[in-house]
Order: C-alpha cells, then sequence, then structure tokens
C-alpha cells in the first residue's frame, strides 16, 4: 500500500467517527490536509484546468467529512454553507497578497524589492508559451491590470506606513 492511500484511508476514519463534532473534523481538515496541500502557493502560477483539480479536491474534502455520498444529491452551495470553509482560490489569494505585501515592505535596497518594483513598473503583455499559465505571478494579483497592481502596491504600503505611526505613538504613549 503506497502512502498516499494509506493517508487518505486514515483521515477516512477519522471523518467517519461519529464522536468527533464537526467542527473538530474541519479544523484537522484545515490543520493537517489543506495546509500541507497548499504549502508554498503563494508563489503559485496556475492554470485553469490546475485550478479547477484544487476546487474539486477541496470540495471532495468537505463532502466526506461531513459523509455526504455522491447519490445524496447535495449542491456544493449547501455544503460549503454548512462547513463554512473559505474556497482554495481565496486561501492562495490571501497568501498571495500577504507575500506581495511583505515585497513592497522590505528595504528599497533589498534584491527582491527591486526586482519586484522593476517588474510592476514595466509591466507588459509579454508572450508566453503554448499550455503555460495565462497569467504571471504578478498579474494574478489585484484584477491583473497594471493600475489594479499599482493599486495593490499603494495599498501594501499604506498598510506598512499606518502599522509604524500606530507602533511610535504607542511607544511615545507609554
Amino acid at each position: 500500500m503506497d502512502r498516499h492511500c494509506f493517508f487518505r484511508h486514515a483521515m477516512n476514519r477519522v471523518w467517519r467517527q461519529a464522536r468527533l463534532q464537526l467542527q473538530t473534523k474541519l479544523c484537522l481538515y484545515q490543520t493537517c490536509i489543506l495546509l500541507i496541500l497548499l504549502h508554498g502557493s503563494e508563489a503559485w502560477i496556475l492554470s485553469q484546468e490546475d485550478l479547477w483539480k484544487l476546487k474539486a479536491f477541496h470540495m471532495h474534502c468537505q463532502r466526506m467529512i461531513l459523509g455526504i455520498r455522491w447519490y445524496d444529491f447535495v449542491r456544493n452551495a449547501e455544503v460549503i454553507a454548512t462547513t463554512n470553509l473559505p474556497s482554495v482560490q481565496d486561501i492562495m489569494t490571501k497568501r498571495r497578497n500577504s507575500l506581495f505585501g511583505h515585497l513592497v515592505r522590505l528595504n528599497d535596497h533589498t534584491p527582491a524589492h527591486r526586482a519586484l518594483s522593476q517588474v510592476a513598473a514595466g509591466y507588459s503583455s509579454l508572450c508566453r508559451c503554448p499550455g503555460c499559465p495565462c497569467y504571471s505571478w504578478i498579474q494574478q494579483l489585484g484584477d491583473g491590470t497594471p493600475f489594479g497592481i499599482h493599486a495593490e502596491w499603494s495599498r501594501a504600503s499604506r498598510r506598512w506606513n499606518s502599522r509604524l505611526t500606530q507602533r511610535t505613538s504607542a511607544v511615545y504613549a507609554i
């Protein structure tokens, strides 16, 4: 038996436990499966097919946790309303924006910050290879337009400046 089948079988035993509450199962899913599945996703560039497969896996796991079988004919909207988990795309967007904000707030002399600022300033639609994702990493921020990228850049910078103001005022208040 390979590791994948063993892991899947072990989690099926957890999902079938009647003694565990739904919230406990969802917490286990988020910490044991979702974090491993989306490890490093802030730097991924996904095609629509890859994103569709991640969404399908996420929905399949939620159905297994709830004990819903394929012949029960339960809509995805009902499953999402019951589990109240964020979508995979929302999680990845949040992580991508977090990494982008971190890179924006780096020192101007840091190579990662300089590279990002040059790419954001000289953004243009580049040619891509067939089969490659339609967007680059920077184009997946905001709405994908140069204006949206610059808006995200200024939003991340403002967030950093407001935190600095709050920290210094808190220091002087003591």
